[in-house]
């Protein structure tokens, strides 16, 4: 059981994924494949599709080898590792400020000593198969992904030592909150932003994370790339539908008022 995205990453070699919010349906991972995303991640913090939803989603995505994260607070405890068990690939874990708080992450991300995760043998993560130990406790680590993501003014500051905690393996940067974080709500590109991504971006090469940013904007994040960005994600299920409707939309009433010029 190996897992991709840590070897293109290793290599150095971007991935690309995008986020679902409301976009939950089993076919939903199959399309975002097809479309030629290399992982995706289920909002689970600012929408709840359900422990028994999430379940069939990864089923699904184990099925066609496709990545799935999470993204969902640190402070729902033992529900991070209740994912990972069922079989997701890795987390995303918001509003990290602290190297504490990263700690707490990777307890239950991780098995000792890395970690304090339960084992839980036969499970979704090991296809119902009762792997033995401690092979498959090792097995477990190097798939499971863990990846914290720096939001605030807090966050910026302390991000050496949040990438310093042994188990995160690559961060991800929320622009829009690190802007209201720092007074400049929705000013993505001002300097102080960039600024304060550059440094997490820089700690992160730093510390042997993975660099990452999730964005709408594929200019801005092919910047981002530049910068050595290589967890990246662009935009989402609500976002793109609603730019590709709209686009094609206005496309089609401006045709329908040309032809009754």
């Amino acid at each position: 059981m190996d897992n991709p995205l840590k070897q293109q990453i290793a290599a150095g070699t971007p991935v690309w994924g995008t986020m679902l919010e409301e976009m939950t349906s089993p076919g939903a991972p199959q399309l975002l494949k097809n479309a030629g995303f290399d992982w995706f991640v289920i909002d689970c913090e600012h929408s709840w599709p359900g422990l028994e939803r999430c379940a069939w989603l990864i089923r699904v995505a184990r099925a066609i080898d496709f990545p799935i994260f999470f993204r969902i607070s640190r402070t729902v405890g033992q529900m991070l590792s209740r994912l990972l068990d069922i079989g997701a690939t890795g987390l995303i874990v918001p509003h990290i400020e602290t190297a504490v708080q990263a700690q707490e992450v990777v307890d239950w991300a991780k098995y000792p000593p890395v970690g304090k995760r339960g084992r839980a043998g036969g499970v979704g993560l090991e296809d119902y198969e009762r792997w033995p130990l401690p092979e498959a406790l090792e097995r477990h680590d190097a798939y499971t992904m863990v990846a914290v993501q720096i939001e605030s003014k807090l966050g910026v500051d302390n991000c050496n030592e949040i990438f310093a905690v042994e188990g995160v393996e690559a961060c991800f940067v929320g622009p829009a909150d690190l802007s209201l974080s720092l007074g400049l709500s929705g000013q993505r590109e001002h300097p102080d932003v960039v600024a304060a991504i550059h440094t997490v971006f820089a700690a992160a090469q730093a510390n042997g994370v993975a660099p990452g940013i999730h964005m709408g904007d594929a200019d801005q994040l092919r910047y981002w790339m530049a910068q050595g960005g290589l967890f990246m994600a662009y935009s989402s299920d609500i976002s793109m539908i609603t730019q590709a409707s709209t686009q094609a939309l206005a496309q089609l009433r401006a045709g329908d008022a040309g032809t009754r010029q």
